[in-house]
């Protein structure tokens, strides 16, 4: 029988989640939420084809819906749909939704589709629950890093977010470039003796104190890091925050500086965008991306530091989840 739905997605370069389920949470006998995955869609990146598969898991996500059902409202995050591409982005993804309902006899508004960045998914998904866009401060830190305000779950304020050339203070590159830079200072011997040093040269494959090796090490080293993108600087990341911790135990003197160093700047972003905020209710901050929500010294200190401005501080969950509230929450009001 035919029924009313909602859409949610995630969409990136290489993997694309996208899920359906029932407009006022309708399951059972009548309907079975519908989730699907398929090849990425970036129209910088993703080559030629994207547009097509992406269509293609449209496709298998409506084709277990009657005929004559409604999607109601379908909201797609996606990487890289910031305001730069928005327009574009947009107007791609919305002929793409028509066009395959359409096929499949399913009645959709082309203003019922939404296309938001992964940011924005990101911070809604603290908020399953809502039956309102939220308002808050998304602060993100993983390959990227920024910190984004958003009022009744519009974007207002952005900081950083400009990239490992020009900022991303905080991320993981960031981190795995600073632990580079000091692991260089210290064997040229302009730079403190660091950990850090034997820690990422095993990681990049030779032994920086081997004495019999005919190559100078800090030529091992331009010879290793130069090959890397910078999105690899990442993996040494995990070695920044395991020895840049402040408690008991092995810890590292410059690490613990390149993590204060990403603290104090995620911090002064994070309260520049929140303060603006407060009101009668605690501001909610809602923490992103893996520096900040895996176990280590920078998603602590600064879950510490928010809760004791008073802060309500929030995990982000799926960016998919993310998709379908801010689907909900439009929703419910439409029908208010």
């Amino acid at each position: 029988m035919p029924i009313s739905v909602i859409l949610g997605a995630d969409v990136g370069a290489t993997h694309t989640r996208l899920a359906i389920e029932g407009a006022d949470g309708q399951t059972g006998e009548s309907f079975t939420p519908v989730r699907v995955e398929g090849a990425g869609f970036n129209v910088r990146s993703s080559g030629p084809d994207a547009l097509e598969h992406f269509e293609q898991t449209l496709a298998r996500a409506f084709a277990p819906l009657d005929t004559g059902s409604t999607l109601e409202k379908a909201v797609f995050g996606i990487s890289g749909a910031g305001p730069a591409r928005h327009e574009r982005i947009e107007a791609l993804v919305r002929e793409a939704v028509v066009s395959q309902a359409a096929s499949h006899h399913i009645q959709v508004d082309p203003a019922n589709v939404r296309v938001v960045d992964d940011l924005c998914t990101a911070f809604a998904s603290a908020f399953p629950a809502s039956a309102s866009r939220p308002t808050g401060v998304l602060v993100l830190a993983g390959t990227g890093a920024a910190s984004v305000s958003y009022v009744r779950g519009v974007e207002s304020v952005r900081r950083d977010g400009m990239g490992w050339l020009l900022g991303d203070v905080g991320s993981a590159v960031w981190l795995g470039k600073r632990a580079l830079e000091a692991v260089a200072a210290d064997l040229d011997a302009r730079g403190s003796s660091t950990a850090l040093t034997d820690r990422v040269c095993a990681a990049l494959g030779f032994n920086p104190r081997d004495t019999a090796a005919q190559l100078d090490p800090r030529q091992a080293l331009i010879r290793e890091a130069y090959d890397l993108t910078p999105a690899e600087y990442g993996r040494f990341a995990p070695i920044v925050t395991e020895l840049g911790h402040f408690g008991e135990g092995e810890s590292d003197e410059v690490a613990r500086e390149i993590v204060a160093q990403a603290v104090e700047s995620l911090l002064e972003g994070a309260l520049a965008l929140a303060d603006p905020l407060r009101g009668n209710s605690p501001v909610s901050v809602v923490l992103a991306g893996s520096v900040l929500t895996a176990r280590g010294p920078i998603g602590d200190l600064m879950r510490y530091a928010l809760e004791r401005e008073g802060f309500d501080v929030r995990q982000a969950d799926s960016p998919l989840e993310g998709a379908l509230a801010l689907a909900r929450a439009e929703t419910r009001l439409q029908k208010a």
